[in-house]
């Protein structure tokens, strides 16, 4: 039993969304029988920005209570936060009397799950934890026939809300930066092997090149400039730039970029003074990050919502 759980980052954003989707179904995925957020209603704390521009009440409830604390006002009374919609999406997608199934992800920046309805249908969620960048991803079963969906919702930071998807198919989805989706499939019958194993697979675009070049390293720390290229047609404007670490590192300090960083993952935000890059152009950031055993650089980079190695 988990009798209190809650996120310790941005905990009104999306993030914290995918967070307790993450938490909910990883906690039931390895056999637990009760998972409890802290809270329904907790109250206003310390205000913020978070990475996307949005305000933070540093509220860990799942809707505000309408306080106050010092000059942080939330907003009325019961207004749902994000988290509230992720939890949401884990209890549309692991309804009562499912049972939970093998899923793997060979892409590391999503997160897949997979649960048997009783009448042998199986739901499907798919967790996009990159920043910026949309993921084309592809799907396939093991002894699993689906020959439909008859509903799915997604969750987005665009509107930090649960939606309903008009249309969507079982083998290719694009899923939206920082999103939760859950598809329910028709006929999910077993073809051959009993155990089911929904998979999702990345789709990468090469519209975009990432050059990683390490300058110092002195077995503590180390210091890295990443070169940007725009392979496309056009110039892209305020772009950011998402990665994340295959191990420990911190960014420390930084150069042409601002960072804002998460156990692995990073996300560096241009400086006022070059925020273009022109088309066929490169751009150079980089930093310094210490680090603990060995030192590893990302294995993929997705500026501006196109995922390149």
């Amino acid at each position: 039993m988990v009798t209190e759980t809650d996120a310790s980052y941005e905990l009104d954003s999306a993030p914290s969304a995918l967070f307790a989707a993450d938490t909910y179904l990883t906690f039931l995925e390895s056999g637990l029988a009760n998972v409890d957020w802290w809270d329904l209603h907790n109250g206003a704390a310390t205000l913020s920005t978070d990475a996307d521009g949005s305000r933070d009440y540093g509220d860990e409830g799942l809707l505000s209570n309408g306080s106050c604390s010092a000059s942080t006002r939330e907003p009325t009374a019961n207004t749902l936060f994000p988290t509230y919609y992720g939890l949401k999406a884990a209890g549309d997608f692991a309804t009562s009397g499912a049972e939970m199934i093998a899923a793997t992800s060979s892409n590391s920046t999503v997160t897949g799950y997979a649960v048997k309805q009783p009448g042998g249908a199986v739901n499907v969620m798919l967790i996009n934890h990159s920043a910026t960048a949309p993921e084309p991803i592809s799907l396939a079963y093991n002894g699993l026939a689906p020959n439909g969906v008859t509903s799915a919702e997604q969750f987005g930071a665009a509107t930090k809300q649960l939606s309903t998807l008009s249309s969507a198919s079982t083998s290719t989805l694009t899923l939206p930066a920082y999103s939760i989706t859950v598809l329910k499939l028709a006929g999910s019958t077993a073809t051959s092997s009993p155990s089911s194993k929904p998979s999702a697979s990345p789709t990468p675009s090469t519209s975009c090149a990432v050059t990683a070049t390490k300058t110092d390293d002195w077995g503590t720390g180390s210091t890295e400039n990443l070169t940007i290229k725009n392979t496309g047609a056009t110039a892209v404007s305020n772009r950011k730039l998402a990665f994340a670490f295959p191990s420990n590192e911190q960014i420390g300090n930084s150069w042409n970029a601002t960072y804002h960083q998460s156990g692995q993952a990073a996300l560096a935000h241009p400086v006022n003074y070059d925020t273009t890059i022109a088309a066929g152009a490169p751009v150079t950031i980089g930093y310094s990050a210490t680090y603990s055993g060995t030192d590893s650089t990302p294995t993929w980079y997705a500026p501006d919502g196109t995922r390149c190695g």
